[in-house]
């Protein structure tokens, strides 16, 4: 949910390492697997998702 919540911020991936201390690699692959699993491509799509599934 932090990695999420980053990404909605639109916050690049050497900003969201430098908050959270995780690699890059590592926020990759959070990237990654979040539009994976909702179903989604840019981060307009993914706030979309989040509203229908009461997240935001």
């Amino acid at each position: 949910m932090e990695v999420l919540k980053e990404i909605i911020q639109k916050r690049s991936n050497s900003e969201i390492v430098g908050t959270m201390g995780l690699s890059v690699r590592t926020i990759e692959n959070h990237r990654y697997n979040i539009s994976r699993k909702t179903g989604t491509n840019t981060i307009q799509e993914l706030k979309i998702w989040m509203e229908k599934h009461h997240l935001s």
